[in-house]
C-alpha cells in the first residue's frame, strides 16, 4: 500500500461559551481539520528497495 494523495482542509469552527461570574461569558472556540488520505495497492516487484519492509517472523 502507497499513499498516492494528502490533503489537509480547514474544518468546522466548535463554538462554545464559558460561563463566568456575574452573567458574563467568555468565547470558546476550537478549530478542527478534515484530513484526506487515499492509497494504491502495487505489486511487490514496482516497490522501491529503500521502501520494502521485511516480514516480522511470529
Amino acid at each position: 500500500m502507497v499513499i498516492v494523495h494528502a490533503a489537509v482542509h480547514k474544518g468546522r469552527k466548535i463554538r462554545n461559551y464559558m460561563p463566568r461570574a456575574f452573567g458574563r461569558s467568555t468565547p470558546w472556540f476550537q478549530d478542527t481539520v478534515t484530513i484526506e488520505l487515499a492509497g494504491a495497492e502495487i505489486p511487490e516487484e514496482n516497490v522501491p528497495k529503500r521502501l520494502k519492509l521485511k516480514p516480522k517472523p511470529y
